[in-house]
């Protein structure tokens, strides 16, 4: 949680909690926004000088003038780029392409950069959702046994996910890019 400091405007982060039963008190650690801790204080002090800093939770929450994010293509390669939520941010927001944070908008870089990756690997195989005959192999991850799997289907389309035409093409790709697959597929090492 972020807590905004009412006199001087500096945001600091809940960094843990102490409660102390027999006294009946409840201490509160507090760090700066790199995590480095700032110090602690006391429930009654943190609830005279200081207010909840909520921000939107989503960029359906972003009003005119907050702070987003959205990538920007020069000759040099996809850049995120912050920018004020205006009318233009909000088309931008329908397409898939604002962010509330410099992080999202890199992973959604990465993932979109990966993903080409594996439609190369894919070799061109566009599935034919019409032919039952026809197997699409593609990709899950198994996070019990911490693994890459390979599955098929013939008619139940997957949103947003590359197939290939067989299995062997499918665990070569895994092989040749085992971290493209893992940022696909959002799974956090």
């Amino acid at each position: 949680m972020k807590l905004r400091n009412k006199k001087t405007g500096e945001i600091y982060i809940v960094n843990g909690s102490y409660a102390d039963r027999e006294k009946g008190t409840v201490q509160i650690y507090l760090a700066n926004l790199d995590k480095r801790p700032i110090g602690n204080a006391m429930l009654p002090e943190i609830m005279r000088d200081y207010e909840v800093a909520e921000g939107p939770r989503t960029v359906y929450d972003l009003k005119f003038g907050d702070e987003c994010w959205t990538v920007f293509c020069p000759e040099s390669g996809y850049t995120p780029v912050r920018i004020k939520f205006n009318k233009m941010a909000s088309t931008l927001r329908e397409t898939g392409s604002l962010y509330l944070t410099e992080e999202e908008a890199r992973r959604d870089i990465d993932r979109e950069k990966a993903k080409e990756i594996l439609r190369r690997d894919a070799k061109g195989f566009e599935p034919d959702w019409k032919r039952a005959d026809q197997i699409k192999w593609f990709a899950e991850y198994n996070h019990v046994d911490d693994d890459l799997e390979t599955f098929w289907d013939d008619m139940e389309q997957h949103i947003g996910t590359v197939y290939f035409a067989t299995e062997e093409d499918l665990k070569e790709s895994f092989k040749k890019h085992p971290k493209e697959w893992l940022t696909v597929l959002e799974v956090e090492e």
